[in-house]
């Protein structure tokens, strides 16, 4: 120890003021244990990056296949485009077939609510 009531820390070599070694080793320990942290994470981008990059050229060769088959699938396309626009009527007509039926639940409900007689009560 100097006159002055500093330590020398053996692990830095540093010069510390007398009482704050515990809150030295503490930052020391936190700045090790982020250090470690940052590393995990620089691992698992590195990891995302791959599997992006993977996902990516999947994407091209299923874009490359498909813009290959094009020409021969256009009477295909034309097909799935008329069968995706009668699914679209066909969904128009349920839900106008849905809004009528709730229409009629609703009007027969209200009509009969006056006619429900509570059960009595029984006491056993």
């Amino acid at each position: 120890m100097s006159k002055r009531g500093k330590i020398e820390d053996k692990i830095s070599g540093i010069s510390v003021p007398k009482g704050y070694e515990k809150t030295i080793r503490l930052l020391l320990e936190n700045n090790i244990n982020l250090q470690k942290k940052i590393v995990d994470l620089t691992i698992s981008t590195d990891e995302l990056n791959k599997k992006m990059s993977r996902l990516l050229s999947l994407i091209e060769k299923a874009s490359e296949s498909f813009s290959e088959g094009a020409p021969e699938s256009e009477l295909g396309t034309a097909t799935v485009v008329n069968r995706m626009e009668e699914l679209i009527r066909q969904n128009k007509t349920i839900a106008r077939g849905l809004i009528l039926l709730e229409k009629y639940v609703r009007d027969n409900v209200d009509k009969k609510e006056g006619e429900f007689k509570p059960l009595p009560e029984y006491k056993f």
